[in-house]
């Protein structure tokens, strides 16, 4: 995954992934008050059925949100350490001086 003028990875599938964690987690919360005021059932995987039962619905609405903040962490910690694109430096152009 490197951009046609360079060799640096795209930013976007960190953020693409971290945008769809939060998406699903926020959709789950609310799923979760529907089906716990409506009554009906759901199968969670065993971990995410543990937070539940331990601290409800706002237990796994944090757990997607410290996901997707790991996600736009690390992709903000990486793009930091990367270099500029040459267009985006602030280089002078042939021919011209400083």
């Amino acid at each position: 995954m490197t951009n046609p003028e360079g060799n640096s990875p795209k930013p976007w599938p960190a953020y693409i992934w971290g945008i769809f964690i939060l998406v699903v987690g926020v959709g789950l919360f609310f799923y979760l008050g529907y089906l716990e005021q409506h009554g009906g059932g759901l199968n969670l995987p065993e971990l995410f059925l543990l937070i539940y039962q331990l601290l409800g619905r706002w237990g796994l609405l944090a757990l997607f949100l410290i996901l997707a903040s790991v996600f736009f962490g690390l992709e903000i910690k990486a793009r930091r350490k990367r270099p500029l694109p040459p267009q985006e430096q602030n280089l002078p152009k042939n021919g011209e001086s400083e």
